[in-house]
């Protein structure tokens, strides 16, 4: 449909379209990206990612920030959270695609961490032109964006291997931030501190849920932390706070209660760990607790 459309050309051996491409690798400047994400953590460990990559980046917190820059500027592709406040990923990519502005054709990439078959085809159905699943890792950004924007040589990764497999939760585990975000110390530190910060509000507000049996806040909260857990290295953390969406997107009423139990376990342990941490051991990342 896009080669019929005109929105795409595949045209691998065309000795133009190679010309093309070469000419690209060195203005990687000029490519934009708009990215929307109601969650500081994920915001900025994508954008960060990107950036690197010499790839301008601007972001927006939900859909109708996102629909008000996208109506003002072009974007070459948009990456857009499903789950948000206010307007949805799902609301404001048909917003794009319905009216007329400079990114009615852009490429719209969805971002979620659920793997169900209905919210994939509820994304293509709205517009979307292809799924990446949470937690990303700068390798699956990166493949995603060379494939859509047609800029392989341009932001390859080469070939490092990422391995996304879990192991067993640990409260906190250094190696396993240092490696969701790309290497970078510092960006690690930054990320536990804001999770770390965010917790309190987290907990509060998920306990409220509970006791007023508001399961739809408990949805929305539940998934929000799982989101924020994803690139600061608390395994522990972040198991807790999926069971907990898994519970409720499921109906199992019956396991609320041990699920809540649990994952406020899992915030106290990880508060608890950054107040009696006193020295990094050999191999954690240089001041990855804030002091």
């Amino acid at each position: 449909i896009q080669v019929l459309q005109g929105e795409a050309t595949p045209v691998i051996d065309n000795p133009a379209t190679a010309l093309h491409e070469k000419n690209t690798l060195n203005n990687r400047q000029h490519l934009r990206v708009l990215l929307v994400d109601d969650n500081a953590i994920n915001l900025k460990l994508a954008k960060t990612f990107i950036e690197n990559r010499g790839i301008q980046v601007a972001t927006a917190e939900h859909g109708e920030e996102a629909t008000e820059m996208a109506s003002k500027q072009y974007y070459d592709l948009i990456l857009m959270d499903l789950h948000m406040p206010r307007m949805d990923g799902f609301a404001a990519t048909e917003y794009i695609r319905n009216h007329p502005g400079p990114c009615k054709n852009s490429i719209i990439i969805a971002l979620t961490a659920n793997a169900m078959q209905e919210e994939k085809v509820q994304a293509y159905n709205a517009g979307m032109n292809d799924i990446l699943l949470k937690p990303i890792s700068e390798n699956s950004l990166f493949e995603i964006l060379a494939r859509w924007l047609n800029q392989s040589q341009a932001i390859s990764t080469g070939s490092q291997n990422n391995n996304d497999t879990e192991t067993t939760p640990a409260i906190y585990d250094a190696d396993q931030a240092l490696k969701l975000t790309g290497g970078n110390a510092q960006l690690a530190s930054e990320l536990l501190g804001m999770l770390l910060s965010e917790l309190p509000g987290h907990k509060q507000r998920i306990e409220n849920c509970l006791l007023q049996s508001d399961l739809d806040g408990l949805k929305t909260y539940s998934h929000k932390l799982h989101g924020a857990t994803s690139y600061c290295g608390v395994p522990m953390l972040r198991k807790c706070a999926r069971e907990l969406e898994n519970i409720v997107d499921s109906k199992q009423h019956l396991k609320l209660d041990k699920a809540v139990h649990d994952l406020m376990d899992a915030m106290d342990a990880l508060m608890d760990f950054y107040q009696t941490q006193t020295e990094q051991p050999a191999r954690s990342i240089k001041n990855s607790l804030p002091s």
